[in-house]
């Protein structure tokens, strides 16, 4: 019953309604788990003596993330020893982890099972799961069980059965408003795995500025970006793709089009309709960063089909989130725009806005991925042409139950909680 925070997904045909557990039941656990069967019966852990058992099948991530775990079971374990008072109950001596299948090649993708089971009793406690991501997801819980009283780990017997209730449990991180070094999306990318979230949404580029090191376009980021540097080279992509895998996290990109486009522009004028200014060389306000793609230019869509080429290449998540919000069509209104919607039977700037995403759809559906966009997509288009839709709005309850019935797929809560 894992809870999501930020992104969740209410799919497949029903609305989830979020319920709070009482978490005095299951001490410091979190997210709390589907089922969980404890007692007052108290077993003691000795760093020193603790041994970490693999049985089934294994592989690097599970490798090193016994070795994390090491750690984070037993934090400061040399000082916690020296000072303990006392050990309290029969002591566990090994951890048996038990995979049933998992190779080298294992990359998380959307719907893996990350299920598990964990039976803590003495001499020794079990974890089995189907996956290496079960597996994270048991050691992680192991280690919030574990308690030190009177200067001792302790830890009760206790028998979980866990699955998430959500596949789609996400973070969005902004990098184009507000640059992060890469130690800090590291970092947050351990905060996210403590908390058995899933994926983490990188809203690399917008309107203001794009730090994403392009080597098909290189003057994306020449130009684009705030400072030299301040762009995430492909090395750097590849590091963070391989860090947030190892801890069960997918690395979904977002390259917002056809709005927040100006810093597309900068490096290659031709992609947007210039529209709204700077005062100063310091401004990058919404107005300014809001400009358009054309979707009248066919050079638009084979700059962008290239571009989507090379980041299919770069991160291997099955999705790829393509915003299409807050697209501002007042700068549209140009008389070539507007006359290449008279020429093309085009009515209102909507239609316009739906033509473009249709056949960027078309172009990047041969890289094999799915697309998700922002809630504005889904409230344009009819029927919805993206695979999952981000919901940030606050609807009713009733639109929840209308807009999964619709799009038949997969529905994004983000920010806010819907209303009744």
């Amino acid at each position: 019953m894992w809870v999501a925070t930020l992104f969740f997904v209410a799919a497949f045909g029903q609305v989830h309604r979020l319920t709070v557990p009482d978490y005095r039941i299951g001490g410091s656990l979190w997210p709390y788990p589907e089922s969980l069967k404890t007692t007052e019966q108290e077993y003691s852990l000795d760093p020193t003596k603790f041994s970490w058992n693999v049985t089934g099948e294994s592989n690097q991530i599970l490798t090193r993330a016994v070795q994390r775990y090491k750690k984070l079971a037993f934090p400061n374990w040399k000082e916690t020893i020296l000072n303990a008072l006392e050990f309290h109950g029969p002591l566990i001596l090994s951890l048996t982890i038990d995979v049933a299948k998992c190779d080298d090649g294992d990359q998380i993708q959307f719907g893996a099972d990350e299920s598990y089971t964990l039976a803590i009793s003495a001499p020794t406690s079990i974890l089995k799961s189907n996956t290496v991501w079960g597996a994270l997801r048991g050691l992680e819980t192991f280690s919030q069980l574990v308690r030190t009283k009177l200067g001792a780990y302790t830890i009760r017997k206790t028998s979980i059965q866990d699955g998430p209730r959500f596949g789609w449990r996400g973070l969005l991180i902004d990098t184009s408003r507000h640059w992060l070094p890469v130690t800090s999306i590291l970092e947050t990318i351990d905060a996210m795995s403590y908390n058995k979230l899933n994926t983490l949404h990188w809203h690399m580029v917008d309107g203001q500025s794009f730090p994403f090191e392009s080597k098909v376009f290189p003057l994306l980021s020449e130009h684009g970006s705030y400072r030299a540097d301040q762009v995430y080279k492909q090395s750097d992509i590849r590091a963070i793709i391989s860090y947030a895998n190892e801890r069960g996290v997918r690395v979904l990109p977002e390259f917002d089009m056809p709005a927040h486009a100006t810093s597309w522009g900068l490096g290659y004028p031709f992609m947007i309709v210039p529209c709204g200014s700077q005062s100063n060389a310091d401004d990058f306000n919404d107005s300014w960063g809001d400009q358009p793609m054309d979707p009248t230019n066919p050079q638009v869509y084979e700059f962008i089909e290239e571009f989507i080429a090379e980041v299919s290449s770069l991160f291997p998540d099955h999705w790829l989130h393509l915003g299409g919000d807050e697209v501002p069509y007042n700068c549209w209104n140009t008389s070539s725009i507007n006359a290449y919607m008279k020429e093309h039977n085009i009515d209102s700037y909507q239609k316009l806005e739906t033509d473009f995403i249709i056949e960027i759809n078309k172009r990047i559906r041969k890289f094999g991925k799915h697309t998700s966009y922002w809630q504005e997509v889904f409230q344009n288009t009819s029927p919805f042409i993206g695979g999952a839709v981000d919901v940030v709005w606050a609807i009713t309850k009733k639109e929840q139950e209308e807009s999964v019935e619709r799009i038949g797929n997969l529905l994004l809560f983000s920010g806010r909680t819907a209303q009744p």
